[in-house]
């Protein structure tokens, strides 16, 4: 017997599976209402009904458990041949702040030459617990490297104001940071950006707790190029928005980060050369 085609045989086995069309539908990558287009198509090539069409469900058919258990097994057959013959591509799984993700790295992530290697982004403000989350490097900010793992510098970063250029007129002085919206990242404020950088441009302290405060600095950032407020930014978050011109400094003066990024990994991680190859990657842009 031929079959048209193996699309509908996908679709089946998927619902068979899984238990409805939209969960299907969202494994497959298509609509719920394709994959119930393909199931039709497939019952009547076969001239059986597979499934019996409630109003908020489906329910198999005898005939239809017959067929997918075959069909269940072909596909797993075709998916374990196919392990067999590829050649295993090598899994490096990092584990970086969303802000720096979203900043830094993906930009630069098409120069990373590995692509034999499956990268893994796990973008997460959390700290990483190696094993546990089966991550194998990280890019943390830190004031010191951490203890017990291997540890490189990557970035230093320098601390200034950043704003949307239509703001400029509004900022002749550093004073006049009193009478505008400041915004903050986390964990800016815990290493005191602002406090650091008036204190540097002779400006005494005022009460900016007014101001709004976010959970994440490429959030911030884009609050800022929106022309929300004057935003406390770090020069490798900003570098991408102010050579843009989305984001402009209103004041030359830069103070030096108390926090920055460190490369992270276990001692014994760095045998693997997927992941040595990803560690000379980040040096090297970073470097630049």
């Amino acid at each position: 017997m031929r079959l048209s085609s193996l699309n509908g045989l996908r679709a089946f086995e998927a619902v068979a599976r899984l238990g409805s069309a939209v969960a299907a539908g969202a494994q497959l990558h298509v609509t719920a209402s394709a994959v119930s287009h393909q199931l039709r198509a497939l019952e009547d090539e076969l001239r059986v009904q597979l499934f019996e069409r409630r109003p908020r469900s489906l329910r198999i058919t005898p005939a239809g458990a017959a067929l997918a258990r075959s069909v269940g097994r072909a596909f797993a057959d075709i998916a374990e041949a196919a392990r067999r013959v590829a050649p295993a591509r090598p899994r490096l799984s990092v584990s970086v702040l969303p802000s720096f993700a979203a900043r830094w790295l993906t930009p630069r992530l098409p120069r990373f030459e590995a692509r034999h290697v499956e990268l893994r982004i796990h973008a997460s403000r959390e700290l990483a617990r190696f094993a546990r989350d089966e991550v194998d490097a990280a890019i943390r900010y830190a004031p010191r490297p951490p203890r017990g793992l291997h540890a490189e510098p990557l970035l230093a970063d320098e601390l200034f104001p950043a704003c949307a250029p239509r703001l400029l007129r509004r900022l002749r002085a550093p004073a006049d940071l009193r009478r505008v919206r400041l915004l903050h990242d986390d964990t800016e404020r815990r290493q005191g950006g602002w406090d650091d950088w008036l204190r540097a441009a002779g400006v005494p302290r005022f009460d900016f707790d007014g101001g709004t405060f976010f959970t994440d600095a490429h959030v911030m950032l884009e609050a800022a190029a929106a022309g929300q407020g004057v935003a406390m930014a770090r020069s490798s978050l900003a570098e991408a928005d102010l050579a843009r011109g989305r984001l402009v400094r209103p004041f030359r003066l830069s103070v030096p980060a108390r926090y920055r990024y460190w490369f992270v990994c276990p001692k014994a991680a760095l045998r693997r050369p997927e992941l040595r190859a990803f560690r000379e990657f980040l040096l090297r842009e970073a470097a630049r």
